[in-house]
């Protein structure tokens, strides 16, 4: 792999000048037409996403501290059952013989 020239580099550091002053005066046209402030970038010129859980999660860090809500775990699980209610075995037991034999040191 060849280093670029200098010409090359002279080049490249115009068309990075170039885009970046389109971009700015876009974005002028955009907030002239808008009639916001030019150092805002209003929300409504973001794209949207859905949100995820992660910011499902993150937006409940608003709340304060001293928030009086009271939270129920529906989906709570306890200890030795399955998601169906069903009890289940412990690891070692759901082991193939063998092996079950080895994890004893046998």
């Amino acid at each position: 792999i060849k280093a670029p020239t200098p010409e090359q580099i002279r080049e490249w550091n115009e068309r990075v000048v170039q885009i970046t002053a389109q971009v700015e005066q876009e974005f002028l046209a955009q907030q002239q037409q808008s009639d916001a402030p030019t150092n805002q970038i209003s929300s409504s010129s973001l794209p949207q996403q859905p949100p995820t859980k992660k910011r499902r999660r993150n937006n409940n860090h608003n709340e304060p501290k001293n928030a009086t809500t009271t939270t129920k775990n529906d989906n709570y699980i306890p200890a030795g059952y399955d998601r169906n209610g069903n009890q289940t075995s412990s690891y070692q037991d759901s082991l193939p013989i063998f092996l079950k034999f080895a994890s004893d040191g046998d």
